[in-house]
């Protein structure tokens, strides 16, 4: 009888065992894969143009009410992920600390920062439904405001949307970036920022269209003017 329960403990940590190592495995490689984008969804030049053509409306509601909240003189950048906020980031810093930057297990800290900054839970949770109507997950304001679209990986799509046509210089700057910025229009720049690991530019056919001048005064015949 002992020997039977004997192998029968033994199976069942066998069993245990090579659960928490198939398991483990597979955590492993979904941390170290997911960062590359391998089961994120990848957005084209095309597909962001015609999102913020669905959207426009929205996303321009979204930075108006956000600039209506923000402090004169700072800069805040702030993203979501569903209900709860992933980052959060104010220049210059509120209280003397090295960076205002909301660290994912501190939820006092990121709660001092929104009273130091005048807002309530409710406007806060006006800005991030502004920003779900908007298809959007992220903003920053600033000329242009920096609108977050969509996460690849630890890469991030954005629109940086301007409020006055941009100067032929700011243009060039652009274009010295062309790696990182597609110019849509002169109201409009495409972004996409990688991450730590993973892609750090546009797909490569997309910016050789950025690089023909009859792709740009095709999108700017396909985005809208305001």
């Amino acid at each position: 009888m002992k020997n039977k329960l004997g192998i029968l403990y033994r199976t069942v940590m066998i069993l245990v065992v090579l659960a928490i190592i198939y398991f483990g495995i597979h955590r492993i490689v979904s941390y170290f894969f997911d960062p590359f984008g391998a089961n994120d969804k990848t957005y084209s030049r095309q597909e962001l143009i015609e999102n913020f053509n669905a959207k426009q409306k929205e996303i321009y509601a979204a930075k108006h009410y956000f600039e209506s909240i923000v402090l004169k003189g700072k800069k805040v950048d702030i993203e979501f992920d569903g209900d709860r906020i992933t980052r959060l980031e104010v220049y210059p810093t509120i209280d003397n600390a090295h960076q205002d930057r909301y660290a994912i297990d501190d939820s006092r800290r990121i709660d001092s920062i929104i009273t130091a900054l005048g807002w309530t839970k409710a406007s806060v949770n006006k800005l991030r439904q502004k920003l779900e109507e908007a298809n959007c997950i992220s903003i920053f304001n600033d000329e242009p405001a920096t609108i977050g679209f969509k996460r690849s990986g630890m890469g991030i799509y954005s629109f940086q949307v301007f409020d006055k046509p941009m100067a032929d210089s700011t243009k060039i700057k652009y274009s010295r970036d062309s790696c990182l910025f597609i110019v849509a229009n002169n109201r409009l720049v495409l972004e996409y920022g990688g991450g730590a690991i993973g892609p750090q530019c546009f797909p490569r056919k997309d910016l050789q269209n950025n690089n023909s001048h009859d792709h740009t005064r095709n999108t700017q015949t396909i985005l809208g003017a305001r």
